[in-house]
């Protein structure tokens, strides 16, 4: 795409969403930037939503809530966090307590518990095991995710006393993690359910253009429609360039949630399926 033509794209779209969202809402937003994205190139879809997220600033980004973000929690559910209590999730609570101010433990029956606590605002936390070093991502547990609508803020590993089981558990909440700097490597998760099995591609390419580094993707079916599969993906990329994911997500991918956003642990590469 000309220069010319990407930076009165980028100015005309930018408008758009400063001057429409508040009124017609999201939807008609992205309508008109699907019109404007479908005939580029996966690059210039990249480039462009970079430019785009510039040119918003916090403020204009705020407005759209890319990553569904905007969650108050009440006075009676701060600082609670729901787990199924075992030596593993206590270990896991105590790793998770630098990370939540004033931590509380509320200990529930079953995963489902746990996630039904933060949906119904009882909890502001839940913690939930994501995987495993002998079969990599637990997609089960995702479905949760997805369930009821919650996110990953934060993941450790916790192993046995001699090293040869280990278990990532995520803090999950009703919001991504915050406060990244622009260029910080960050883990950006979501998931897609489209019934084009042609999206996989699309959706790559154009997180290899933005800088993206696969670190997992799988597929699920979809129990209420045979012909779609919901597929998870794992994306390491720079803080920034998540944000500009994110918006091209929402725009081209109707299906498309946002399932977290957190810093990368060091020497999670053993992890890699």
């Amino acid at each position: 795409m000309a220069q010319e033509q990407k930076r009165i794209s980028v100015q005309m779209l930018t408008s758009l969403i400063w001057d429409n969202v508040a009124e017609e809402g999201t939807d008609a937003v992205w309508r008109e930037l699907g019109e404007v994205l479908g005939s580029t190139s996966l690059e210039d879809k990249g480039n462009i939503c970079i430019a785009i997220c510039d040119s918003l600033g916090e403020d204009g980004l705020a407005r759209i809530n890319l990553f569904d973000s905007a969650r108050a929690v009440s006075p009676m559910a701060s600082g609670r966090v729901a787990y199924v209590h075992n030596k593993r999730s206590d270990d896991a609570f105590l790793a998770f307590g630098k990370k939540v101010f004033n931590p509380k433990a509320d200990y529930v029956s079953g995963f489902s518990d746990a996630c039904e606590a933060v949906m119904d605002g009882r909890s502001e936390f839940c913690i939930l095991p994501l995987e495993n070093n002998t079969e990599g991502r637990l997609y089960s547990f995702y479905a949760l995710l997805d369930r009821y609508d919650l996110k990953i803020c934060h993941k450790t590993d916790i192993s046995n006393e001699d090293g040869t089981d280990t278990v990532g558990f995520a803090l999950v909440g009703r919001a991504v993690g915050e406060g990244f700097d622009r260029d910080e490597r960050v883990r950006f998760e979501f998931s897609v359910v489209d019934e084009d099995t042609d999206f996989i591609s699309r959706v790559l390419g154009v997180a290899e253009a933005l800088g993206g580094k696969v670190y997992s993707i799988g597929t699920q079916p979809v129990l209420y429609d045979e012909g779609s599969c919901r597929c998870y993906f794992s994306v390491d990329m720079r803080a920034h360039m998540a944000t500009a994911m994110a918006l091209y997500m929402s725009i081209e991918h109707s299906g498309y949630a946002p399932l977290g956003l957190y810093k990368i642990q060091k020497g999670e590469e053993k992890w890699k399926r």
